[in-house]
């Protein structure tokens, strides 16, 4: 058996797979981190004029919101074929201030306090507890000091093994290596330099119901059943 290597792994999830991960419902896409960059930039009455990155932006969807939003956005991908595809896509939709580049966000950055944003959305459960320093290091050096990291995870979802019928090959559906709840996430993010703002259960159903007391009084009924996603902000300290 030939094991794939994880860009190989990411070019076929993210290319030919790429329909899984399409989040769409009717005719809203469910991008909920943008809701809550959206927020927190208002409340706090900041300008949106920040230098923000994406790493492992997926099907585009939130960085192509994120463009809407920002002067100047980076694009930061595992998969050479998905920033192709993905540079292809912005392209013949007239978006012209993202910059693509592939980057493995385990390896040693190039730019080094130089982003005043980030967005780390569903990409911290696919390394283990070993791994994830690395990351928060290499993390720590792209943004600038006092930069924020707006992040999500699944919330508690457990791990999901299968067995390949052919050569016996254990692996996780998702390539999920870790399980985050709120309190997890926030050691995690104090102990690697970040001073947490917020951790938070979160549902994706929230972008479509915003504030409204309907929402609201659905989720009082249903508490954590409705929490299926984890969403967090923190400042590098």
């Amino acid at each position: 058996m030939v094991k794939l290597t994880d860009e190989e792994l990411w070019d076929k999830y993210q290319t030919e797979l790429r329909e899984i991960y399409d989040r769409k419902k009717a005719n809203k896409p469910i991008y909920p981190l943008v809701h809550l960059i959206k927020k927190y930039y208002k409340d706090k009455a900041m300008p949106l004029d920040a230098l923000v990155v994406e790493i492992g932006f997926g099907n585009g969807g939130t960085l192509e919101q994120l463009s809407g939003i920002y002067k100047v956005c980076y694009g930061f991908d595992i998969s050479p074929k998905n920033v192709k595809l993905t540079k292809n896509t912005f392209k013949e939709k007239g978006i012209q201030n993202v910059k693509f580049e592939v980057h493995n966000i385990m390896d040693p950055p190039k730019y080094s306090d130089y982003f005043d944003v980030m967005v780390l959305s569903h990409v911290l459960e696919h390394f283990d507890s070993k791994e994830v320093k690395t990351v928060f290091n290499n993390i720590k050096t792209l943004l600038k000091k006092g930069g924020i990291l707006f992040g999500a995870t699944p919330c508690n979802i457990p791990l999901n093994p299968r067995i390949c019928p052919n050569c016996g090959f254990v692996f996780e559906i998702d390539g999920h290596k870790q399980i985050f709840d709120d309190r997890k996430i926030s050691e995690l993010l104090s102990q690697n330099g970040f001073e947490v703002q917020l951790a938070r259960h979160f549902n994706p159903e929230h972008f479509y119901w915003g504030e409204s007391f309907f929402f609201k009084l659905l989720h009082k009924i249903y508490e954590k059943k409705l929490s299926t996603q984890l969403e967090f902000i923190a400042k590098s300290i």
